[in-house]
């Protein structure tokens, strides 16, 4: 889907008020899939964001 490609908490939300109150069923499972994706690319983000900065720093 177009919209997993985002990676914060907020969007999330936005993402998930937008068809909550669009009230389009026929999406309903696609779009918590694509909520819950985002919501752990965030927390892994989050996790990781000093190792990876480290590890970048040396390039």
């Amino acid at each position: 889907c177009c919209l997993s490609g985002f990676v914060d908490e907020k969007t999330a939300s936005e993402i998930q008020s937008f068809f909550d109150s669009a009230n389009t069923p026929i999406v309903t499972r696609a779009v918590k899939q694509v909520v819950e994706t985002i919501q752990m690319r965030s927390k892994v983000l989050k996790r990781d964001s000093k190792a990876i900065e480290e590890y970048l720093s040396q390039y």
